[in-house]
């Protein structure tokens, strides 16, 4: 799945802001952080996303519980300058709680 300007949003949350991945069948993934301002939701990383494709090597289902989650990693290389190198910066999205079989047929969605 393409990360586009339709599927991939800014959402307020309970303590903030985060950056939402809408999938195919109207359910969210959501940036894994509480330490992004909304300047770097909006102007940083979000637009980092647009257009990537998600790998399967990236996506994988982690057990949470009884349940079981969607983890999504996207690395995010910044730009280097003379002065300093920073290092590369890696975003993690986690779904909700799933079972194993939406978590399997969500998966499938995001890496299609």
């Amino acid at each position: 799945m393409k990360i586009t300007h339709n599927n991939c949003y800014l959402e307020k949350r309970d303590t903030g802001y985060s950056i939402c991945i809408s999938l195919p069948d109207n359910s969210k993934n959501y940036i894994h952080s509480d330490t992004l301002s909304i300047i770097d939701l909006a102007l940083k990383y979000r637009e980092s996303l647009l257009l990537r494709s998600i790998e399967p090597e990236n996506c994988t289902i982690k057990e949470d519980g009884s349940y079981y989650r969607i983890n999504i990693m996207f690395e995010i290389y910044p730009e280097v300058t003379e002065i300093n190198k920073l290092p590369t910066i890696y975003l993690l999205f986690h779904g909700r709680k799933l079972n194993l079989n939406d978590a399997i047929f969500e998966r499938d969605l995001l890496i299609d």
